[in-house]
């Protein structure tokens, strides 16, 4: 894989270690790009194997280098439930019937406003 300059230049802005982390916004700032292509060249690191590690705490949030196994569980918690939140949400709308829905969700709200 071959990596822009854009994600060089990210990989030299992160610190080793989540208490080094760096806000999204701040990456952004400093690479004069929006937040959202931070999240794309991070992920084009992982891809070139670099464990890049994200936090979001009540403490801080930001991206980091992974340096120990501790971190790494942190960091893949969060994308974990994100995960599963999605596969949940997926499982969901797969199950909902486009033939009535309108009709049953329209008869489970007028049932509601009527109590």
């Amino acid at each position: 894989m071959i990596l822009s300059n854009k994600a060089i230049a990210l990989y030299n802005l992160l610190s080793i270690g989540a208490n080094g982390a760096k806000t999204r916004k701040t990456l952004a700032e400093l690479l004069n790009v929006d937040v959202r292509t931070v999240s794309v060249l991070s992920r084009q690191l992982i891809d070139a194997g670099v464990p890049v590690g994200s936090i979001r705490d009540s403490k801080r949030a930001g991206l980091f280098i992974i340096e120990n196994q501790d971190e790494l569980n942190k960091s893949t918690y969060s994308v974990e439930n994100d995960a599963l939140e999605s596969m949940n949400r997926i499982h969901k709308l797969r199950g909902i019937n486009l033939d009535n829905w309108y009709t049953e969700f329209t008869a489970q709200k007028n049932q509601l406003q009527n109590m």
